[in-house]
């Protein structure tokens, strides 16, 4: 995702958002985010073309910290009630 929408891995966050689920009546889990982190390293999606293809980042060792809402709201700068 990083290589598709050209993002500095070193600049973004990635927050994992899992929604409130219910079973019909009563909720199952509670809403709740996570911030992971990641090792990245540099590689060639085609070693024997490296010359003319650009370098591509793989992303490794994903770490997950749960965070709550506001952590999440003070991190990407916005209410998350507005992004609805």
């Amino acid at each position: 995702m990083s290589y598709q929408y050209e993002l500095d891995v070193q600049k973004t966050i990635w927050i994992e958002h899992y929604p409130e689920e219910f079973n019909g009546r009563s909720p199952l889990f509670a809403e709740s985010f996570s911030l992971v982190e990641f090792d990245w390293g540099s590689y060639y999606a085609f070693p024997y073309q490296r010359a003319i293809q650009p370098i591509k980042l793989k992303a490794s060792n994903p770490q997950w910290k749960h965070i709550d809402k506001e952590k999440v709201e003070q991190l990407i700068g916005i209410g998350l009630d507005v992004i609805k």
